[in-house]
């Protein structure tokens, strides 16, 4: 099994590094490229085939692989419709209700014909009981997969940002199966992790470039997102469940407190949730003025303190009530940081971003 991985590894990175370097070309031919303007702050056209290229080299290395694609092939369904969307909406911007229509299927898809389902929430009020969703699991599911792909597609909106934070979080997912013997898994996530990787290398600013070579893409984004919903679904439910499901939340912390607050208060302000702003985390502190760099490397490090944290709490059985009750605090005080987002960006800049300039 060692050999045939590594050797799967080594091909996924090939080929991805083959469909990064190759699909741009096509891109700027069909209109698969994304244009600066107001909100998208990058010069001149950038090829939208990131994710395309993720899924493209994942997808041919996982047939290599020994186990049988049976197992799989609900999965992959599901992939395709999301990376098919995702391309037709970078391509002709659809509507936000199709794109929705396409999640809540594919969550069906999965909770019906691959039992990927939200069947309780752990002891998360009540040390001792355990929250059971009964009759309300298959919409819970849904409303679950389509919240963790929106929350990972609001994060693509700086260079490197949502490829490091998937990279982060399925790093994590699979040493958790590897430590608990889910084998199939752990080589699924390993693979996507290496794709994911390369693709980084044309998506950060390297070298003072002044924008990335390639951008994620709406199919990216969708695909990704859904790989993390339906692995955090699997890898915490059931009697031979590998993480609670408190700890699940906290490794996707981030993303969700960040969607979340983003929500509220676009519908304050009589907006619909899914409009796309400036007003996330990331564009607080390019506001306040921290370089295109350090916004991302400050938010990979909140990031990796809430996986770090989940893994602590699912390592030492913290009691799921507790954990939950911390990560509510927490949201709570975010929240109202972003409400006062004008304040934070004054603090941020005359206590760090100018201590930087001397």
């Amino acid at each position: 099994m060692t050999d045939n991985y590594i050797f799967a590894l080594i091909i996924t990175s090939l080929l991805s590094l083959f469909f990064q370097s190759h699909l741009q070309k096509a891109a700027i031919k069909v209109g698969l490229v994304d244009k600066p303007n107001e909100r998208k702050q990058h010069e001149g056209i950038v090829p939208l085939t990131g994710g395309l290229g993720i899924f493209l080299a994942f997808s041919f290395t996982v047939l290599l692989l020994d186990s049988s694609i049976n197992n799989i092939r609900v999965f992959f369904s599901g992939a395709m419709i999301l990376v098919i969307i995702g391309v037709l909406d970078d391509i002709h911007e659809i509507k936000a209700s199709h794109r929705l229509v396409a999640q809540m299927l594919v969550g069906f898809i999965i909770f019906q014909f691959n039992n990927i389902q939200l069947l309780d929430f752990g002891e998360i009020l009540i040390k001792g009981e355990v929250l059971e969703l009964g009759a309300f699991s298959l919409p819970v599911t849904i409303i679950a997969v389509v919240g963790v792909i929106n929350a990972f597609n609001m994060l693509d909106g700086i260079d490197g940002l949502a490829g490091s934070i998937a990279l982060i979080i399925l790093s994590m997912l699979s040493l958790f199966a590897l430590y608990a013997g889910d084998i199939s898994t752990f080589q699924l996530l390993g693979i996507l992790s290496v794709a994911i990787l390369v693709f980084l290398l044309f998506n950060w600013r390297f070298y003072h470039k002044k924008t990335a070579l390639v951008f994620l893409g709406d199919s990216g984004s969708l695909f990704i997102g859904y790989v993390l919903a339906y692995f955090l679904i699997k890898l915490s439910q059931g009697d031979q469940r590998i993480i609670t499901p408190v700890a699940a939340l906290w490794i996707f912390a981030y993303p969700v407190i960040d969607t979340v607050t983003m929500m509220f208060r676009r519908m304050l302000k009589g907006h619909s949730p899914f409009d796309a702003d400036r007003e996330h985390f990331h564009h607080l502190l390019q506001m306040a003025g921290f370089s295109q760099h350090k916004t991302t490397s400050i938010i990979i490090c909140i990031n990796i303190t809430c996986v770090l944290i989940g893994f602590l709490i699912n390592s030492y059985h913290v009691a799921e009530s507790y954990a939950f009750y911390v990560f509510i605090v927490l949201y709570v005080a975010y929240y109202l940081m972003i409400m006062r987002a004008w304040k934070v960006q004054r603090f941020l800049k005359r206590t760090f971003v100018i201590n930087d300039a001397k």
